[in-house]
């Protein structure tokens, strides 16, 4: 059968987080423009609001990407494992009797 391959959960997991906080960033931006900031220091909020959160997509993305691509072929694994099991099972039925049956190949 063979060792089913990674899930890819742990990098989906790690690129929802740091596309979230990327995305955070980018929102919370036009905060800095605003009087809850100090007038001289509103530009250099901005800069590395953006700066961040630019870094936090362009990790965030391809974690996301790599990890949906890790799940797809472990799914395309389980369809076929599942074929290969389907394939050996079977059910009888006769007029006088039924089973389910089972066959292996060694």
């Amino acid at each position: 059968m063979g060792k089913a391959p990674p899930s890819g959960l742990a990098q989906r997991i790690t690129g929802g987080i740091f596309l979230g906080i990327g995305l955070v960033n980018f929102l919370t931006a036009p905060l800095c423009m605003s009087d809850m900031v100090q007038e001289e220091v509103q530009e250099d909020c901005l800069k590395a609001s953006l700066a961040v959160g630019g870094v936090f997509l362009v990790i965030g993305i391809p974690l996301i990407a790599s990890g949906s691509a890790k799940k797809r072929r472990l799914l395309e694994w389980r369809a076929r494992q599942n074929a290969r099991l389907h394939s050996h099972l079977g059910l009888n039925i006769a007029r006088d009797y039924g089973g389910l049956f089972w066959t292996a190949q060694f």
